[in-house]
């Protein structure tokens, strides 16, 4: 079996993308760090029976036991999937999602995927105050995709579709009103 992927209507989420944590130190990333190790332990169902006592966790099945675990409370993320004998892919961070969304910067719970935009910086940049100084003090996750909920708009056994309204702010004070909708569908061919 194998996976062919997930797509977002509103922006195309095309791979992994790696994230760089600005103003952490290196006590906070060796805490993240052992807390998505002992995570990344936990089976499939260990993981969304977190993401059910913690948010929220919304499970699409496919072929035999393979399965995908998304929660429309942690920004509609893709947690982890469970393809064939591999019992979970996705590094998930146990110690956020139990603190909640804290982090004044970021909220890094973890996962395969979740609403990621850009540019983070320059004149046009969405990760930092109007005017403010480009540096790691100043940059944080815009919250209108770093905190609160997707709203499930509809969901059956092999898809959920999750819509969201944002406004964000540029560096240069453009306000933007946005409308997301995720739509999470299993795509398994044999």
């Amino acid at each position: 079996m194998k996976y062919s992927g997930f797509h977002d209507t509103a922006l195309h989420s095309a791979g992994m993308a790696l994230v760089i944590l600005f103003g952490c130190d290196a006590m906070k990333l060796k805490d993240a760090s052992d807390s998505m190790r002992s995570a990344a332990k936990l089976p499939f169902d260990g993981i969304a029976s977190l993401l059910k006592e913690k948010a929220d966790a919304i499970v699409l099945s496919g072929d035999g036991n393979s399965r995908i675990l998304v929660s429309p409370r942690l920004q509609g993320r893709i947690f982890t999937m469970r393809v064939g004998a591999v019992e979970s892919t996705g590094l998930v961070n146990a110690a956020a999602i139990a603190q909640g969304e804290t982090d004044p910067h970021f909220n890094n719970f973890g996962g395969l995927d979740r609403f990621w935009i850009g540019p983070e910086g320059g004149q046009f940049g969405i990760y930092f105050p109007p005017g403010a100084e480009l540096n790691r003090g100043t940059w944080k996750v815009p919250p209108g995709f770093d905190t609160g909920a997707f709203n499930v708009v509809s969901k059956d056994a092999n898809k959920v579709v999750m819509s969201r309204a944002m406004e964000i702010t540029n560096y240069i004070g453009t306000k933007f009103e946005v409308q997301v909708e995720r739509e999470e569908e299993k795509k398994w061919e044999a």
